[in-house]
């Protein structure tokens, strides 16, 4: 596959967050970790931001130039669900929208998502992507 293919299919749809990732970055968006527990006990702000940043499965909203540049085929593309390395990257606010998201390294992403039961799917509602 020529580079030029390779990387035309990266660019992002329905990015709406204000940000554009550059090299090896992906922009991804976390599965939501509820603040309140099947317990019914209701998490401080401080622990669900700490549970938030150990979540590992995210949708795939858009990617840098040059993510998977040198391996023969990309392990993901924007919309698709994926799992990454635990307390991998960088958290951000969208500057456009206010949404939580997360940038991480190309290589920390590692398992493609193909069947969630209907409990997963719940958990991350309201992305266009991901319907």
């Amino acid at each position: 596959m020529s580079k030029d293919v390779y990387l035309h299919d990266f660019k992002s749809r329905n990015n709406n967050s204000g940000f554009e990732p550059v090299g090896r970055a992906v922009l991804v968006q976390l599965y939501e970790v509820e603040k309140v527990t099947a317990g019914g006990i209701i998490l401080s702000d401080s622990t669900h931001s700490k549970t938030q940043m150990a979540e590992q499965r995210a949708v795939v909203i858009a990617c840098g130039p040059l993510a998977w540049s040198d391996e023969p085929l990309p392990r993901a593309q924007p919309g698709d669900r994926v799992l990454f390395s635990k307390y991998a990257g960088y958290q951000a606010t969208g500057p456009a929208d206010g949404k939580p998201y997360r940038f991480v390294n190309a290589n920390d992403i590692f398992v493609k998502i193909t069947q969630e039961d209907e409990a997963f799917r719940k958990e991350f509602r309201g992305h266009e992507q991901y319907e």
